[in-house]
């Protein structure tokens, strides 16, 4: 049904050349059906009591020139998927063989080939990079761990909503969506004497210059050559005088694509050989880098997409902690993607207590038009925590409420409540309590809210904001944070 994949659920595609024949779904059949060719088929859809739970979604995408025909689990006919149309069906009630299915009539969506995916993930996990004045590439990135196109990134030098538009890992660089305000290089420098000489590149390259004074010239004749990053200046030993170096210096055009040179010391006075050094003190500007959990989704271009299914779940709050470290579970924050065409709100902190009444607010979803809504799923609650007056045992917190994607915050008795899964949008779990009699353990985190929404005739850039997982209440853990899948659909 599924895979997965960048810490999310993506779903599986299954294509099947028509033959006249059936196929027959299962429970674990991938939730993407594409059928080709020139011949008709048949889908017999799940047996409904297959499913624990109702909510299943299939997609199908007839390619063919022929009709495909969607029955029940017994045969009766549900629709017929003309050729080059598309449907979508979800099981609201799976109390029978054949369910309760609602479709999403073809004639909305366009036919389309299979979908690739994009996933916006929360990430503020900083990294080093050098930042150079006037420049939208950034180098010697430290790492590329959660950076993805698109993601805003701050610091120094780098201008506010800026986000990422290319990334090198080969090349340890990165591209910016707009140029850095402030930040230089430092050159390396050899004092020779009575010449400073400073590397014409900033950065670490010029570490590897260096400069050698040689006998075998008359004053006023010097003689430089260049071999790679060594430069050589024959010179009258006790003679040739620091500007006459300097004026030889300047007079080669491969020892000016290296060097700048000065006269730090007098320049009438006598340079001397053999006599040589290498520059130092070149450095790059590295800056800390932070990604800022939000960030520009840009759409391709050639081709671009016709339309685009958007996942999302905002951000889980955390645990309350329980009668041995009290506190109030933090907020989750909202999922947003075009600003306000979708949120999938944070869910609200329950306070201290193992009453289900301390719950926080659910997360709620809003899909604006032009998004057609799919699903609208407010989040979950988190479980109370336990009583046990009088044990010898420690009592234990309430799991969270758990999103679509699973993972929130658990707790084994007498044991540390763990965080929320990141990229989740689930609960985290309430703190232990203790042995104490009139102990409890503290209330799970609620999960964000979900939801699944098309947008046809989509633009080529929308806003997007990762919602964050609420912080732990005392001893209680963090809820996760949102996460957002952009799957694009093509012609």
């Amino acid at each position: 049904m599924s895979v997965n994949q960048y810490g999310s659920t993506i779903q599986q595609v299954a294509i099947t050349t028509n033959s006249g024949s059936t196929n027959t779904l299962v429970n674990t059949s991938a939730m993407i059906q594409v059928f080709t060719g020139t011949a008709n088929q048949s889908v017999l859809l799940p047996l409904a009591t297959s499913f624990t739970k109702p909510g299943i979604s299939y997609e199908f995408y007839n390619f063919s020139t022929g009709s495909v025909s969607v029955k029940y689990q017994d045969s009766t006919a549900f629709q017929t998927i003309a050729a080059n149309s598309t449907l979508i069906v979800n099981l609201y009630d799976n109390t029978s063989v054949n369910g309760k299915w609602t479709s999403l009539s073809n004639s909305t969506i366009p036919a389309v080939t299979p979908p690739t995916a994009q996933t916006l993930t929360y990430n503020t996990t900083p990294f080093t990079g050098d930042v150079l004045s006037g420049n939208n590439v950034l180098t010697g990135i430290s790492s590329f761990t959660g950076l993805y196109i698109g993601l805003g990134i701050t610091g120094t030098g780098i201008p506010s909503n800026t986000y990422i538009t290319a990334l090198n890992p080969g090349g340890s660089t990165l591209t910016m969506s707009a140029n850095a305000t402030s930040g230089s290089n430092t050159h390396a420098t050899l004092t020779l004497q009575d010449l400073t000489y400073t590397a014409v590149v900033g950065g670490t390259s010029g570490n590897s210059i260096t400069v050698a004074y040689t006998t075998g010239a008359a004053a006023g004749h010097e003689v430089v050559t260049v071999s790679g990053n060594a430069i050589s200046v024959q010179i009258s030993s006790g003679a040739s005088t620091a500007t006459q170096v300097l004026a030889a210096i300047y007079g080669s055009a491969p020892a000016l694509a290296l060097v700048t040179a000065v006269v730090s010391g007098t320049g009438s006075n006598p340079q001397t050989a053999p006599a040589s050094g290498s520059l130092s003190g070149g450095a790059f500007n590295a800056q800390t880098i932070t990604p800022t959990g939000s960030g520009t989704y840009i759409a391709p271009t050639s081709p671009a997409p016709v339309y685009l299914k958007i996942t999302m779940v905002g951000g889980g709050s955390a645990g309350s902690g329980g009668f041995s470290g009290p506190g109030v579970g933090g907020n989750g924050t909202a999922t947003t993607f075009g600003t306000s065409l979708l949120i999938a709100n944070g869910s609200g902190g329950p306070t201290t207590g193992f009453d289900t009444n301390t719950n926080g607010a659910q997360g709620t979803a809003v899909i604006n038009s032009p998004a057609i809504a799919l699903k609208s799923i407010p989040g979950s609650f988190g479980q109370g925590g336990a009583v046990i007056g009088g044990s010898a045992l420690d009592t234990n917190g309430g799991s969270g409420g758990y999103s679509p994607f699973g993972g929130a915050g658990v707790n084994v008795l007498g044991g540390v409540a763990e965080n929320a899964n990141p990229n989740s949008g689930s609960g985290g779990c309430g703190g232990t309590g203790s042995s104490n009699a009139s102990s409890f353990g503290g209330t799970g985190g609620c999960s964000g809210a979900y939801l699944e929404a098309w947008i046809t005739a989509p633009s080529t850039i929308y806003s997007y904001t990762v919602g964050t997982g609420g912080t732990a209440g005392g001893n209680g853990s963090n809820g996760g944070s949102g996460i957002i899948i952009v799957e694009e659909y093509y012609f």
